[in-house]
């Protein structure tokens, strides 16, 4: 901390320098003799080390956090929206919001004082939203210890957050109230349930110590193992690199040990989807967990819906929420067919055909076959496709090319 000891009693192990080039010349000197293999912050390589490197380099000091001779970087990006890139030789730099979403966990912020307390309960030193950089500069003026102890705190957090990772198994997602752990092939099924008891006692011990040390508080918090899936699939949440956990599916075992599927938030629960596409997803994922072919099932079902055997299984069902004249801009399909009944009623049954939504009591053009392979169809086999590295347009044109006349 830049100061003199003399100004500032504290119990802190606080090392005082006299100016700001000292105290990064002296911070860099502990950084060589700890000598670490990871660095891991919150915002590690877009503000703390990037702000380092530019503290340096004003005061033409070496950017030494690298190992031996070789020069250190943060790179800046070449493109906007990327991020900065560290150069750290024989380190690794671990940024923990991004390490985070890289593990599939979501929370609706990802500053460090919202992630401390979904996940421990925990705060930050200074909570001001808006005014956190007026106090962090206040207490360098007023209180330099308070403002070492709010710096310890947040690394703290930090390193504690990351605990929940420490046994050694691979947090797919995460969130304030589920964890989903990913065992992979070295454990047999029957062992499961019992690798995830045991996993849910020690993150309630976890929570019991950490409550007690911290707050003498007796914890209430508690963690059940739930489900053990054979297979699984948890698509990311469309424009975006991470998934929900409002929408997955996977495969189960029984009391009888036969497998069930569960489809929870994708199209086959979803009454905004029509049963085509429902019964679709349900088997083509049947298909592919149990690996049975699923190539000509695809295939098939494209034919089909061609030839109109399917028509039944087309039909959308939307309900209209607010009168029809209330309707004024970007008209949803289903109030377009409303309009063409004279007593649409609540639920609106339609199709798409080839000039535009129609009432299936009142269809008076032909069904848009296309529609329903684009919008229908091809969603959803994508969303497990790209997975096996297929895709509906390639199984779709290679039937083309074997029902071409030649």
């Amino acid at each position: 901390m830049q100061g003199e000891a003399a100004h500032w009693e504290s119990d802190l192990p606080i090392r005082w320098f006299g100016d700001e080039r000292t105290l990064l010349a002296g911070f860099l000197d502990a950084f060589r003799a700890l000598d670490p293999d990871l660095l891991l912050g919150w915002n590690l390589i877009n503000f703390d080390l990037d702000y380092l490197q530019r503290r340096c380099r004003l005061h033409r000091l070496p950017f030494a956090f690298g190992r031996g001779s070789d020069d250190a970087a943060i790179v800046a990006p070449q493109r906007g929206g990327q991020t900065r890139f560290p150069s750290l030789p024989g380190r690794v730099a671990l940024d923990g919001i991004d390490t985070l979403r890289a593990a599939f966990w979501s929370f609706e912020s990802f500053e460090l004082g919202f992630v401390a307390e979904r996940l421990l309960g925990r705060r930050k030193l200074i909570e001001e939203p808006t005014g956190k950089i007026e106090e962090i500069r206040r207490l360098f003026r007023e209180d330099r210890p308070a403002l070492a102890a709010y710096n310890l705190e947040d690394c703290r957090l930090v390193e504690a957050i990351f605990e929940i990772e420490a046994q050694g198994y691979r947090v797919i997602y995460g969130d304030t109230d589920s964890v989903f752990v990913l065992l992979g092939p070295d454990y047999a099924p029957s062992d499961s349930r019992q690798v995830g008891e045991s996993l849910a006692a020690s993150l309630n011990r976890w929570w019991q110590e950490i409550m007690e040390r911290e707050f003498r508080l007796k914890s209430f918090l508690e963690i059940e193992f739930e489900t053990h899936f054979h297979r699984f699939l948890m698509p990311t949440i469309r424009g975006a690199e991470t998934g929900s956990k409002k929408r997955y599916a996977g495969t189960v075992q029984n009391a009888k040990g036969e497998f069930e599927l569960i489809f929870k938030g994708l199209e086959s629960v979803r009454s905004d989807w029509t049963p085509l596409a429902q019964s679709f997803q349900r088997e083509l994922y049947r298909r592919v967990f149990l690996r049975e072919p699923w190539e000509g099932f695809v295939g098939k079902t494209v034919a089909q819906l061609k030839s109109g055997v399917l028509d039944d299984q087309l039909v959308y069902r939307k309900r209209l929420r607010q009168p029809l004249a209330a309707y004024r801009r970007n008209i949803p399909p289903h109030v377009q067919a409303a309009r063409k009944l004279a007593n649409p009623g609540r639920v609106i049954r339609y199709l798409i055909t080839i000039n535009g939504p129609e009432p299936v009591s009142a269809r008076t053009s032909a069904i848009d076959y296309q529609h329903y392979l684009d919008r229908q169809l091809a969603p959803v086999a994508d969303g497990i496709l790209h997975f096996l590295g297929d895709s509906f347009a390639r199984l779709t044109a290679k039937q083309l090319e074997l029902y071409a006349p030649h």
